[in-house]
C-alpha cells in the first residue's frame, strides 16, 4: 500500500470529507503545485552581481564571513571578478 493509501485510511470520516471537499475545489492541485514549484525554485538562485538566473549545480559559489558565512552563487567568474573588486573597495 503507498504512502497515500495508508495516510487516508488512517484519517477520521470527517477529515476524509474535508480533504474530499479541497479535491474538488482544486485546493490539492494548488498545495502540490506549490511544493513542487518550491522545490523547482530551491534548485535555483541570483547571480548578485547581474541578477541572472542560476542552476544551484553550475554556478560559481563563494563563501564569505568571518562570524556568520555567507554563500553567494554566481553565472560566470566576470561576476565574481567584479564582486570581489567592489569588497575589496570597501
Amino acid at each position: 500500500m503507498n504512502k497515500l493509501a495508508k495516510l487516508i485510511d488512517e484519517l477520521s470520516l470527517e477529515d476524509v470529507k474535508l480533504i474530499k471537499k479541497d479535491l474538488d475545489a482544486g485546493n490539492v492541485k494548488k498545495l502540490i503545485d506549490e511544493k513542487l514549484n518550491k522545490e523547482k525554485l530551491a534548485e535555483t538562485c541570483t547571480c548578485p552581481v547581474c541578477g541572472m538566473i542560476v542552476r544551484r549545480d553550475k554556478g560559481i559559489y563563494l563563501e564569505f564571513g568571518k562570524e556568520i558565512r555567507k554563500r553567494a552563487v554566481f553565472d560566470g567568474v566576470d561576476c565574481v571578478r567584479y564582486f570581489l573588486d567592489r569588497l575589496e573597495k570597501q
